[in-house]
């Protein structure tokens, strides 16, 4: 069993931001994206807002 993230930048609110192949994507606690996959940026959640 292995991670298919290569980092996982946080975790707040039932949603985490992590890093495939350099790009950002959200996801939430089942680890199904929210966001698509394509992100050079992103920040923790603020307020439960991505």
């Amino acid at each position: 069993m292995g991670f298919d993230y290569d980092n996982v930048l946080s975790y707040q609110y039932g949603v985490a931001g992590v890093i495939i192949d350099n790009k950002i994507v959200c996801i939430d606690s089942a680890g199904d994206p929210i966001l698509a996959c394509k992100f050079d940026e992103g920040y923790d959640c603020f307020s439960k807002r991505i």
